[in-house]
C-alpha cells in the first residue's frame, strides 16, 4: 500500500491542473521521503537505498519545474520514535541531495513525535546540522492528538515553549499545520479555541515570570516580577 511520500504522479497532475487555470505553485515540501522509503521498517517497508530515493526526488523536482520553473522545493522529515530518528540521518539526508542535486534543499522542516520525550534535543541537534549546511531549518507545531480546540492550541504553545524556552531552538521557518479535526474553526484570532488564534499568541508580546530573593537586614522575601 502506498505510504506518505509516495504521491508524486498525483502532485504533478495537480500541479499541471493548476498551471492550466491560471495559479501558481510558490513552495513545494516533499512529504519524508528518507522516513517512509528508507528508514520504515516491518513487512512490506521499501528500504530503498538514500541514493535512489534521492535520484527519485531529483526526477520529481525536474519534472514539478518544467510545470513551475525554479519553484523552490524542500523536505519535510519526523522525529519518529522508533526507528528513531537522528541528527546523523539528516546529515546524511542533506548531504546525499547536495551531492546529486547540486544543489541544497530550500528547508528542512521537522515534524516531531510529542511523545518522543527527547525530541526537543534531537531537533536542536538537527537544526545544528541544517544550520552548518545553510539550510533553512523549521518546525511543523501542532497540539498532537488533543481532543478539543483550545487544548490543541494550548498543547502546540506548550510545544513551542518547549523548543524554543527551554531547549534553546531557533527556527527560521514556522509552520503551525493539523492534519486532524483540531482545531475546527479558522477565526475570530481573538478566539482561543480558533486557528488564527495561535499566530496572535506566537507574535505578541509573552509574560515572563522571573523570581528574585531579597534581604534587608535580617529577614528575607521573595519577589516575583
Amino acid at each position: 500500500n502506498h505510504t506518505e511520500s509516495f504521491e508524486g504522479p498525483y502532485d504533478l497532475a495537480m500541479a499541471r491542473r493548476i498551471r492550466d487555470l491560471g495559479g501558481t505553485i510558490a513552495v513545494v515540501a516533499i512529504e519524508e521521503p528518507y522516513a517512509f522509503a528508507h528508514k520504515l521498517e516491518g513487512p512490506g517497508a521499501c528500504q530503498y537505498s538514500v541514493e535512489r530515493i534521492v535520484d527519485e526526488v531529483i526526477d520529481y523536482i525536474t519534472e514539478m519545474r518544467s510545470i513551475f520553473p525554479d519553484v523552490p522545493v524542500g523536505t519535510i522529515e519526523p522525529i519518529w520514535q522508533s526507528p528513531a530518528t537522528t541528527a546523523n540521518d539528516m546529515e546524511i539526508w542533506l548531504d546525499t541531495f547536495a551531492e546529486r542535486a547540486g544543489e541544497p534543499f530550500a528547508f528542512l522542516h521537522i515534524d516531531p513525535d510529542w511523545a518522543r520525550p527527547d525530541w526537543p534535543d534531537v531537533a536542536l541537534e538537527i537544526e545544528a546540522v541544517a544550520d552548518a549546511r545553510g539550510v533553512p531549518f523549521g518546525i511543523l507545531y501542532n497540539g498532537g492528538v488533543e481532543a478539543d480546540a483550545r487544548s490543541w492550541l494550548q498543547a502546540t504553545m506548550d510545544h513551542i515553549a518547549e523548543y524554543e524556552a527551554h531547549a534553546g531552538g531557533t527556527p527560521q521557518h514556522i509552520a503551525f499545520q493539523s492534519w486532524v479535526d483540531q482545531p475546527d474553526r479558522v477565526l475570530p484570532d481573538d478566539d482561543l479555541g480558533a486557528f488564527t488564534s495561535i499566530l496572535n499568541r506566537y507574535f505578541g508580546t509573552r509574560t515572563l515570570l522571573a523570581a528574585g530573593l531579597e534581604t534587608a537586614g535580617d529577614s528575607s522575601e521573595i519577589v516575583v516580577s
